[in-house]
């Protein structure tokens, strides 16, 4: 079973599994370089894997993985050190642990322009595991186990932080098909944040210079009712630059319309630009002309 959380941040799987084994082969040491292999066990293996992922800062994940397995002979007559034998029914599988669990951290970022750079670290532990067949139960490592159980609790309940809090970082802004909006702003969002509404239009702002750009926004758009969709937005974009923008530099601007199509009929950007927006309103006016034959062209290329 696998699920993805917190809008693909945080992801989980989990397994379970039921082997019966006969004729099951098995290498026992019964004396310096000599082996004994024999195709005479039965056993059943049973197994649960728990693992998950999930991505805690920029660059940053982090992950767990966590086994249970109980893999026990069902019928056994061992040969053991200097030949003695014995019934082992019951016993683990040798280098088979009860339990197995690793947590690992990963950081990858950009140095330079074409360059990247991953720094991880990882632990890894185990329960005790018999070497050889023996005829004695294995112990199991007690501290290893809580460990682990302890590790899996954190990772987990980092995950489900993520998921119930998430919304403290977002923003959002809705416009239903009859012209009602809706926005939302957690309280983490940083300041100055702010929303206005219009007839048929919402704009929401954040670590901008002052409240009024979104106002700004909407009554440039508003204002605009002869242009193009297209035009109006680049149009409210200005005007929230002009109204104060954002404290650092602009840097990038996109557009994006949806019309009658699944595929956008405008979808525009511009990245590390010292005017993003200028030059955006320039790719619209040189693109806007030929949208419709573009659609044409995707749908029907016989009839262009």
């Amino acid at each position: 079973m696998k699920a993805l959380l917190a809008g693909g941040r945080f992801r989980f799987s989990t397994s379970a599994f039921v082997m019966d084994y006969t004729n099951l082969q098995v290498q026992t040491p019964i004396g310096i370089g000599v082996l004994d292999i024999r195709n005479a066990a039965a056993a059943t293996i049973r197994g649960v894997e728990l693992e998950g992922t999930s991505l805690i800062g920029r660059g940053i994940e982090a992950g767990g993985h966590l086994a249970w397995l109980d893999a026990t002979y069902d019928g056994y007559i061992a040969v053991a050190v200097e030949g003695f034998t014995g019934d082992v029914s019951g016993n683990r599988l040798n280098n088979a642990p009860e339990l197995a669990g690793r947590v690992w951290i990963e950081w990858t970022g950009d140095i330079g322009h074409s360059r990247r750079l991953s720094l991880s670290a990882e632990s890894t532990a185990q329960s005790t595991v018999l070497s050889s067949i023996g005829l004695t139960e294995s112990a199991i490592d007690a501290f290893g186990t809580a460990l682990w159980l302890v590790a899996l609790f954190v990772f987990l309940a980092a995950g489900a932080a993520i998921l119930f809090n998430q919304e403290w970082w977002r923003q959002l802004a809705i416009i239903d098909r009859n012209g009602g909006t809706a926005a939302f702003s957690g309280a983490r969002v940083g300041v100055e944040k702010d929303e206005a509404h219009g007839q048929g239009c919402v704009a929401i702002a954040n670590i901008v210079r002052s409240p009024k750009v979104p106002r700004a926004m909407v009554q440039a758009f508003e204002a605009a009712q002869a242009a193009s969709l297209a035009q109006r937005l680049v149009g409210a974009v200005r005007a929230g630059e002009a109204a104060g923008g954002e404290f650092q530099p602009v840097v990038s601007a996109a557009l994006l319309v949806v019309h009658r199509e699944s595929f956008p009929y405008i979808d525009l950007r511009v990245d590390q630009n010292a005017s993003p927006i200028e030059e955006l309103a320039r790719l619209v006016s040189a693109y806007e002309p030929e949208a419709d034959t573009y659609v044409i062209r995707a749908v029907d290329p016989h009839d262009d």
